[in-house]
């Protein structure tokens, strides 16, 4: 299961790419790195400024608290990537409905969780277009859309208190993720504001 943006593409052998480095299905989720177009500029975005295991399965509790804290908060776009159907699947991961801004994140960060093991590989697989005749993007025209962040992220706390998934080690990732995703949103609402 993969996902692409309908303004967005991937290389041509992408699927096939990540679905190799699956392992024969030992790995549930197989992330890689993304390029960022921008009108004729192509550049890389390489997995490995993330700070995670790069070109190796792993599994969360392998993971230092930073590398916990950029792996739940660095990954959390649904493109480039392949999931595991049956995952997926068995622990009814869905997009929630009712939310505008922040409805990927929760997807993710659930997936996340509930997968056993992950590859993160740095080969650019899927390419992101952010030119100036690319107008659909969902950040170019998000200052109506910022309260649904903060349900996104109750969303998710109420996933990790009722499948008993907080200790401190989540609980600080979480909070991470709440401060850098707040920046985000203000650096966000500044570009509107700038634009309008």
């Amino acid at each position: 299961l993969s996902f692409v943006d309908s303004d967005d593409y991937l290389e041509y052998d992408a699927l096939e790419k990540m679905s190799n480095f699956t392992q024969n299905g030992k790995n549930d989720i197989v992330s890689c790195s993304l390029f960022l177009k921008k009108d004729d500029t192509l550049s890389k975005q390489d997995g490995l400024y993330l700070g995670i295991p790069v070109g190796d399965s792993f599994t969360k509790n392998e993971l230092s608290q930073s590398e916990l804290n950029t792996f739940l908060n660095g990954m959390n776009y649904p493109v480039a990537k392949l999931y595991k159907s049956k995952m997926i699947k068995n622990n009814k991961i869905l997009f929630p409905e009712g939310i505008r801004f922040g409805e990927d994140l929760v997807f993710v960060v659930k997936s996340l969780f509930l997968a056993d093991r992950i590859a993160s590989h740095e080969d650019g697989v899927y390419i992101y277009r952010n030119d100036s005749e690319n107008s659909s993007s969902a950040t170019r025209t998000i200052s109506n859309k910022l309260f649904d962040f903060a349900l996104a992220l109750e969303q998710i706390y109420t996933f990790m208190k009722e499948n008993n998934l907080i200790d401190k080690r989540t609980e600080e990732a979480f909070k991470y993720g709440v401060i850098t995703h707040s920046l985000y949103i203000l650096k966000i609402t500044n570009y509107d504001q700038n634009r309008s």
